[in-house]
């Protein structure tokens, strides 16, 4: 047997690897297995991201034809997914790579050369790339997974079979009659159970066709503890329908999200029922927002009694990616329109001056509440680590959710949302003033547990500044972990401005949306560091370098030879795959891991 590494997605490299066959043991199958998810709602897809999963499967495919067409192959199998023909959330990129696979096959028989497409279902095995599938989101579905056994005994009766797709999966026909009644079937397989008919009260326990209005009709008869109750049960059931518990109570009112495995794609599916069920316009941040179904259900009650004294909502169309109730989006715009035609300096000026006509706070004892902390995951490691927000306007805590997913079970990961991001929120006058809130933030949540302080782009300033105010508070830090952060007088970002722009514009929408309040506060924050100069502190500190640069418009690389991202005070240095944005996203897994060896490296006594 030979092993031989090849890019099945380079033409030249696939025809050369079939060239090597000898002619006394010549090539007569072909199994293409490879695969690679990047998973996202379909504003998030980009190009690249397509082309990530797409190279893999559809090229490879095109590639291995074009090289044994001629040859007498006995087999030419296609590995394809049930998402191609079931759908799957945050999957429209995978899916079409797999829809591409199953016709490709009926394409080569049309030819009269063999091939299958085989749509696997779930596989129970995991593996680098099952390890990140939704497999609630699967059982959720009436898919069960497939043990090896069972797998090769398909593989096996599909190959007898002359048929060119076929879709070899378990099904899980409880699960199908649990989700038939909150809609959750794929249209493929629901003729296999019967659908209940919806009942009056359904409202209150999923989507509802006028908006939410049944339920608040409900509501505004009930008093203030009752209204609560219906609430919870609302969070408690969506909760479990999103998490694919087939039972509701196996979500209770105290349940904590962050031991629940919420990641980005459920957290905007949970979102986009809370929406229908209510009327409003809610973030895709609140399960992150809210440690309880308790705590979501009270935000829940102040929005619905807020929306009852201002009068009817606009109804939202469908599919959108609402904003929150009320806000005003006057100055999006206007930033759309600034960066369509250039006008930073303009647009960046009309921001800063906005943020100026709004209240500020001097110092945390003028904040009603400190900025406190979000828990993202659990673990039991001695270190706890917190995350510092960015300030550009489509950051916020949801920008750690991949990264602490990749953690969860290993360490405690909070994350702090900055001040002034939140519609009637304060702004800081100073850098001294956010930066002392947030260390006093910090530091009651550890509660004397050692920390570990981190900031993705920017968020690394307000990390560095919160280790050295903790420092002189006696509260000296383990680490601080700089990821792709770059000093803020930097050449290097007026190089990069327009794509971390761009790669701002392209997140809009999908957790957040660039409000008013978002880009003011993101112009007044630009605005007071621009000229931070960092002071020295005495926690080792490790910068985290993208292996890939954002787009570098007319320039090339090889012009750009100081683009990595740098940090003037003593740190190590790791680098990790992905670019400024997909260290955190598409790669957070080995990000997470580079860290946690370098935490795992310092001096037990550094503590």
């Amino acid at each position: 047997m030979t092993v031989a590494a090849c890019d099945t997605a380079d033409r030249d490299a696939v025809a050369a690897l079939v060239a090597q066959v000898p002619a006394d043991h010549p090539l007569t199958g072909v199994f293409h297995t490879a695969g690679v998810l990047d998973d996202g709602v379909i504003s998030s897809l980009t190009p690249e991201r397509l082309d990530t999963v797409l190279r893999p499967k559809a090229d490879a495919a095109l590639h291995l034809h074009e090289a044994t067409r001629e040859l007498d192959l006995a087999a030419f199998v296609l590995f394809s997914s049930a998402a191609g023909v079931l759908g799957g959330a945050g999957q429209g990129n995978y899916a079409a790579a797999n829809g591409f696979l199953d016709a490709f096959a009926q394409a080569r028989r049309a030819q009269g050369l063999p091939a299958h497409s085989l749509a696997w279902g779930l596989w129970a095995p995991t593996s680098a790339m099952t390890g990140t599938a939704d497999t609630a989101g699967a059982a959720r579905s009436g898919v069960a997974a497939l043990s090896s056994e069972q797998g090769m005994e398909l593989l096996d009766t599909a190959l007898a079979l002359d048929t060119p797709l076929l879709i070899p999966m378990r099904i899980d026909l409880a699960a199908l009659r649990a989700g038939a009644g909150s809609g959750s079937v794929p249209l493929l397989l629901r003729g296999l159970v019967r659908t209940p008919a919806r009942r009056a009260g359904a409202a209150t326990r999923g989507g509802s066709p006028g908006g939410g209005s049944a339920l608040r009709e409900r509501l505004a008869a009930l008093s203030e503890a009752e209204q609560d109750a219906v609430l919870v049960e609302l969070v408690c059931t969506q909760v479990a329908t999103v998490l694919g518990h087939p039972d509701p109570s196996a979500i209770g009112p105290a349940h904590e999200f962050v031991d629940s495995g919420f990641d980005s794609l459920t957290a905007v599916e949970l979102r986009n029922r809370l929406n229908a069920a209510t009327g409003l316009r809610l973030p895709a941040t609140l399960v992150f927002d809210h440690e309880t179904p308790t705590d979501l259900a009270a935000r829940l009650r102040s929005e619905l009694a807020a929306a009852r004294q201002s009068g009817p909502s606009e109804r939202m169309p469908a599919g959108a990616a609402p904003a929150a109730a009320g806000e005003s989006t006057t100055l999006s715009t206007l930033y759309t329109e600034a960066f369509e035609t250039g006008k930073w300096k303009e647009i960046f000026d009309l921001l800063h001056a906005t943020a100026a006509l709004r209240p500020r706070f001097g110092a945390p004892s003028d904040l009603e509440k400190l900025p406190m902390p979000v828990r993202l995951s659990k673990g039991p490691a001695e270190h706890h680590m917190f995350c510092f927000s960015s300030c550009l306007a489509v950051a916020g805590i949801h920008q750690y959710a991949r990264f602490a997913a990749s953690l969860r079970g290993r360490r405690d990961v909070s994350a702090l949302a900055l001040p002034g991001f939140g519609r009637g929120e304060p702004l800081p006058e100073t850098a001294d003033a956010v930066v002392a809130a947030q260390a006093e933030a910090v530091a009651k949540a550890a509660d004397g547990q050692p920390i570990v302080l981190l900031g993705s782009s920017a968020g690394g300033w307000f990390a560095h500044a919160a280790a050295g105010h903790l420092e002189r508070m006696g509260i000296r830090p383990t680490a601080v972990v700089l990821v792709d952060t770059y000093v803020p007088k930097s050449s290097i970002l007026n190089q990069f401005g327009l794509s971390l722009m761009d790669g701002m514009t392209e997140r809009e929408g999908v957790f957040v949306t660039m409000d008013d309040a978002r880009l003011s506060a993101m112009g007044w924050y630009l605005n007071l560091f621009g000229g931070w100069d960092p002071e020295p502190i005495e926690t080792p500190t490790l910068l985290v370098r993208a292996l890939e640069p954002l787009s570098t418009g007319s320039l090339k690389l090889e012009e750009l030879p100081d683009w990595r991202s740098f940090w003037e005070l003593p740190h190590d240095i790791v680098d990790v795959r992905g670019n400024h944005f997909t260290m955190m996203e598409d790669h957070s897994l080995p990000t997470a891991q580079a860290i946690e060896d370098w935490l795992e490296r310092l001096p037990r006594d550094g503590a």
